[in-house]
């Protein structure tokens, strides 16, 4: 995806694309995942923010490292994401 921040009357303050995504392997527990950190600045005035995804975003792929060598993983239209909010310490 896509992410642009906006102030509180809705203004685009940063946008973010081309993320740089870990990826974790599946496991009996839980299936595989990639995961990518955004900081976010209220200093800076941003209120909202807004996921959104763009035609250079599907036709992506994520390359990843495996003990068989690279795997890529094709970018898909639809999917699901998780949100954590991490304060700083």
């Amino acid at each position: 995806p896509s992410v642009v921040f906006l102030n509180s009357e809705f203004i685009p303050m940063r946008l973010v694309t081309d993320f740089v995504s870990e990826f974790e392997p599946e496991n009996w527990h839980r299936r595989g995942y990639l995961e990518a950190r955004i900081p976010v600045s209220t200093a800076k005035g941003e209120r909202w923010m807004l996921l959104f995804t763009r035609e250079d975003d599907l036709e992506g792929q994520t390359v990843i490292e495996t003990r068989r060598g690279p795997r890529k993983i094709p970018h898909v239209s639809t999917g699901e994401f998780g949100l954590i909010l991490i304060e700083p310490r």
